[in-house]
């Protein structure tokens, strides 16, 4: 990626709130020039298809709505009635990714299994149905008790999302090792890859 470090700091500037409108332009230009410089139009297409699901997941109990509208699906009669439905399927979705580009990137099956776990938890946050109107109503009414467990909420999904999204601009900007970023939280994880490049350094001593 030639616009890396600049990537990374308008990143940076876009979540310290630092003029987040222009940062959030050059972020979007950056991605549509590299990505349209790439010679796989399978790529980008699959880049485009990854932004339709961020954008299902931000706001997912209208994007529901919506599915449900278009397939003339009445409440009464649908099997599955309720948004959780799609932040479950896009959390899996990321999850699986995140496993199979782990293992790709040479991973064992449990580093790799548990660092798509903590991707899961992630996404879940990430694509769970808030109502961003309605926040922004509760702002100064004391009627709610709740407020504070509502600002925490939205906060933690806009970082997680905002997370995700950064992470898939930047594998999808030539950065192919990205998911491998997030450290394992799983001690007995990082006392397997301990021990395993232990046993792989002596198998190396012993072959040289």
């Amino acid at each position: 990626m030639k616009n890396a470090k600049l990537f990374k700091h308008l990143c940076q500037n876009v979540c310290k709130g630092r003029n987040r409108r222009e940062g959030v332009r050059r972020i979007v230009e950056i991605v549509v020039n590299e990505t349209a410089g790439s010679r796989d139009p399978w790529r980008a297409a699959a880049f485009g298809l990854w932004e339709l699901f961020f954008l299902v997941g931000l706001l997912p109990e209208p994007a529901f709505r919506l599915l449900r509208d278009a397939g003339g699906v009445l409440p009464q009669r649908a099997v599955i009635n309720s948004p959780y439905a799609i932040t479950i399927a896009l959390a899996g979705f990321v999850a699986v990714f995140a496993y199979n580009q782990c293992r790709r990137h040479g991973l064992s099956h449990g580093e790799s299994g548990d660092k798509s776990l903590q991707y899961l938890v992630v996404a879940l946050v990430a694509f769970l149905p808030v109502d961003f109107i309605g926040v922004l109503n509760v702002v100064g009414n004391e009627l709610v008790r709740s407020r504070s467990t509502i600002y925490l909420s939205t906060a933690a999904k806009s970082v997680a999302w905002l997370y995700l999204m950064v992470l898939i601009c930047k594998y999808y900007l030539g950065n192919d090792s990205a998911f491998m970023s997030m450290p394992s939280f799983f001690p007995s994880t990082r006392r397997g890859s301990k021990g395993s490049g232990g046993g792989d350094g002596g198998g190396s001593v012993e072959g040289v």
